[in-house]
């Protein structure tokens, strides 16, 4: 009888103690799913979007907002500790062939070396056929939403000139990261999906400090 006490009263104190370790994170969880569902919706251009968000926990396999993923060029490329800007070329498939699939003309991330608790600033410009655009990295994903309608480029742009396109954009919160994993070159891929399901994606440099 004892000694079933002593085991009864462990499990109540190992019930308690995940309940407390899981309350702050599930409270943060709540929130996170609250805000995004506010970001679902996009109004742009006299006509609403669908946006899909992403989880806001990494999960093992992120699920695809896309059929089809056609993968990017890098054009040019500028990458300092400030900033850094990466010009892609349109999409092709695996043979050779232009893919209908959205052109990520530019991605902008500032600063270009992160740190924790850095607040990063990721801006991508695409051509007016992109729904949505996703950073992937491993098992992290952010949604980028959009922030207007169609724009052009200057006459005098050095990639692009007199090109449509519009912005996607938003800051982030790096959030704490090991020390085991600082002070590397890590790739991230950036995707942009269009109509009937079908994505470019391209591959940029992240500095983490």
């Amino acid at each position: 009888m004892q000694r079933a006490s002593i085991r009864l009263t462990f499990a109540l104190l190992c019930s308690l103690a995940i309940h407390a370790a899981l309350a702050p994170p599930l409270a943060y969880l709540k929130r996170q799913n609250e805000t995004q569902r506010r970001e679902t919706i996009t109004l742009r251009a006299g006509r609403v979007t669908q946006w899909h968000v992403p989880t806001p926990t990494p999960l093992p396999t992120p699920p695809n907002f896309w059929s089809r993923l056609d993968r990017s060029a890098v054009a040019r490329m500028r990458l300092t500790p400030a900033d850094e800007q990466i010009v892609l070329l349109a999409a092709h498939y695996g043979n050779g062939g232009t893919s209908p699939a959205p052109h990520i003309l530019r991605v902008e991330i500032r600063p270009g070396a992160v740190h924790q608790r850095t607040v990063m600033h990721v801006r991508v410009l695409t051509t007016l056929d992109a729904s949505g655009v996703y950073f992937r990295f491993l098992l992290w994903e952010i949604g980028v939403p959009p922030t207007g309608g169609a724009l052009r480029l200057p006459p005098d742009d050095p990639d692009y000139p007199n090109r449509a396109y519009e912005v996607f954009e938003r800051d982030y919160a790096v959030p704490a990261i090991p020390r085991i994993f600082r002070g590397r070159t890590y790739t991230v891929e950036v995707i942009a999906t269009g109509r009937h399901g079908i994505a470019s994606g391209a591959f940029v440099p992240i500095i983490v400090e």
